[in-house]
């Protein structure tokens, strides 16, 4: 795993209370015991804003020329892009962001997935935000937590934090999602289910659509899911419709 650090002034340090070599120890031990050999992080510290965010491209491979055409940390002075020396061929990155308007530690932060932490201190809040990420590429680059998304990545970086012994805090749970209430069929869509009740496709059906651009008899292109109001048929020419199933009925 490569570490490439980004500091806008050498006083940030002070102001988070860390190092640079503290840092990259911090990323290290959240790293242990994943294959991170293709993995390029970027740790960005600026001194503007209060925004904290990450972000890992572990889909598909990078290149040192995605970084020409992608937003990459820029010199204040210069504004031109800092690239760093001795990239790999081909890699995979997660950019961690720290804004330096933050509260004296321990503070709390509300993730943008509506979960409230409180960390107890500036290593603390990286090394979850980069385990966070972390989960992501683990997930796209070495195929583990399949189907596992944002929510999951939270609650496996606060695992991952208490495992090396940090205290972080969970303050608040996002509110649970409300289910929405499906509403009822009409009865003449729950009889027309009932009527088509078994077909397969291949089966034909007599039609009474009344424009008469279908024909009269058409066959099952795909059956009708739950709830659905229309099906997929084809005529006798091989065009596909999607008919209201009360013009459709079984031949016999």
């Amino acid at each position: 795993m490569q570490i490439h650090l980004f500091c806008e002034r050498p006083d940030l340090f002070d102001r988070f209370g860390t190092s640079a070599s503290r840092i990259e120890d911090l990323l290290r031990r959240v790293g242990e015991g994943t294959d991170t050999r293709d993995l390029v992080v970027a740790v960005i510290l600026t001194s503007r804003g209060r925004g904290w965010g990450g972000q890992a491209l572990a889909e598909r491979w990078l290149t040192p020329a995605f970084l020409a055409r992608a937003r990459w940390p820029r010199s204040r002075r210069s504004r031109n892009a800092v690239f760093p020396a001795g990239l790999p061929p081909r890699f995979k990155l997660i950019r961690l962001h720290c804004g330096g308007q933050v509260d004296p530690y321990p503070a709390c932060h509300t993730s943008r997935y509506r979960f409230t932490w409180r960390f107890p201190s500036f290593e603390a809040h990286l090394g979850h935000l980069f385990a966070h990420e972390l989960h992501h590429f683990r997930r796209h680059h070495l195929g583990l937590h399949p189907g596992e998304g944002e929510v999951a990545a939270e609650r496996w970086a606060h695992a991952r934090m208490r495992e090396l012994g940090s205290r972080i805090e969970l303050v608040r749970r996002p509110p649970a999602r409300r289910r929405w209430a499906r509403r009822p069929l009409p009865r003449r869509v729950l009889e027309a289910h009932a009527r088509l009740a078994g077909v397969l496709p291949g089966t034909p059906l007599r039609c009474t659509e009344p424009s008469g651009r279908v024909g009269s008899t058409v066959t099952v292109e795909r059956p009708p899911r739950r709830g659905a109001w229309r099906m997929a048929v084809k005529d006798a020419a091989g065009r596909g419709w999607l008919v209201p199933l009360g013009y459709l009925d079984k031949l016999n």
